[in-house]
């Protein structure tokens, strides 16, 4: 007979590690991370993606993603400054947020496909506004204000269904 008790403990651990290490991060709370985080969503999600998707959301989590700044403090790069406009340093928001007419083209590609990909997945319409919108208006300005939220009356329900189907 073959136990799975040791990948079983293994991964509790990890997890643990990981919940602890995202309050700290974060400045959350740890219970809110264990029972209101669909975990089985993200893992699902996460079996989903290809290894090198899976190796770049990591690097972009740990912050050991190759941007400007990262590359200036390897002593890869001679100065810390977007290759584009040579005056700001390219970090990771700088780059989500650049306004090189390239970097915007890309972005709105990006969400378009994120926004099919929402309806194909059946995706409440509210959820999928959220997301789109949330997204775009911090693209347009990082450092600003959110647009106000106007829930509709079935956001919270249409969110709980999410959560049951497992997204």
């Amino acid at each position: 007979m073959v136990s799975r008790v040791q990948q079983a403990l293994c991964d509790a651990i990890h997890h643990n590690r990981l919940v602890e290490y995202l309050a700290d991060r974060c400045d959350l709370n740890e219970d809110v991370l264990c029972y209101k985080v669909c975990w089985t969503s993200i893992a699902q999600a996460r079996k989903q993606a290809t290894f090198t998707q899976r190796k770049f959301i990591t690097k972009w989590i740990s912050g050991d993603t190759p941007s400007g700044v990262e590359m200036h403090c390897r002593q890869q790069r001679d100065c810390p400054n977007c290759p584009i406009y040579m005056t700001e340093d390219e970090s990771l928001v700088h780059i989500l947020t650049c306004s090189d007419s390239r970097s915007v083209d890309l972005r709105a590609t990006l969400l378009l496909e994120l926004h099919e990909w929402l309806i194909a997945e059946l995706t409440c319409p509210w959820i999928r506004e959220f997301l789109f919108y949330g997204l775009q208006s911090w693209f347009d300005d990082p450092e600003g204000h959110e647009p106000g939220l106007n829930w509709h009356e079935t956001f919270a329900p249409s969110v709980q269904a999410q959560l049951s189907l497992g997204w």
